[in-house]
């Protein structure tokens, strides 16, 4: 495993380095625009789950998937590495954007909110459905695979809204939204706080695992 992280550092940490160069600027900007701490919450999480990918498909663009597999590793190894960096990766955004919230005079932000543990399960699932349904594209596809589910997610968005007109709740898409909120709040009221948060983590670790085992096998399958 060594060498598989000493060849990814090798190849990222220019990109890696910039990455963590811009994201505090980036923090910064954001904790003051956001009209909400729920709103900064959810856009930040999304950053944080998506930038990451960044180091990964880079080796998408110079062809180097050869040259990592010519290593004397397994390549299930290189991608439970790579699942692992991801989220490495996420995490040190995380910590860097609640550094900005509490640190900077221009956060409108309230800081207890991103540390609450509705909070951090907010964060935590957000990232996980990202990086789940991503990495399994990404690995097999490449940076294609990238742009196929962010497209998807856009027609699934269109497709959303469309169906919400033809119910009659008119041009709302922030409807469903409020559905799933209202339906979370409602499981929590029922389930008590520690089963309802017991049962979110048991998913998240499942998500994760089903991902990992799906990508794990498209890369041993993959033909470079």
């Amino acid at each position: 495993m060594r060498m598989i992280w000493n060849f990814e550092w090798l190849h990222n940490r220019k990109m890696f380095w910039r990455l963590l160069a811009i994201m505090p600027l980036y923090f910064i900007w954001m904790s003051n625009s956001m009209p909400g701490t729920r709103m900064f919450l959810f856009i930040t999480a999304l950053m944080c789950s998506f930038l990451p990918f960044t180091l990964l498909l880079r080796e998408d663009k110079f062809k180097a998937q050869a040259l990592i597999c010519s290593l004397p590793v397994q390549r299930r190894q290189v991608i439970r590495l790579r699942y692992g960096t991801l989220w490495l990766v996420a995490v040190i955004f995380f910590i860097i954007m609640l550094a900005v919230v509490f640190l900077s005079p221009l956060s409108r932000v309230d800081g207890t909110v991103l540390l609450s543990v509705a909070g951090l399960f907010y964060f935590l699932c957000l990232s996980t459905v990202i990086i789940a349904v991503l990495y399994p594209f990404s690995v097999y596809f490449g940076a294609m695979g990238f742009i196929i589910v962010i497209v998807a997610f856009q027609f699934l968005g269109v497709g959303l809204q469309a169906l919400i007109l033809a119910l009659g709740h008119g041009p709302d898409l922030m409807s469903i939204a409020r559905t799933i909120v209202t339906f979370l709040h409602a499981s929590h009221a029922a389930l008590g706080g520690p089963l309802y948060y017991s049962a979110l983590f048991i998913a998240v670790v499942l998500l994760n695992a089903v991902s990992l085992f799906i990508s794990m096998r498209l890369f041993e399958k993959k033909e470079l």
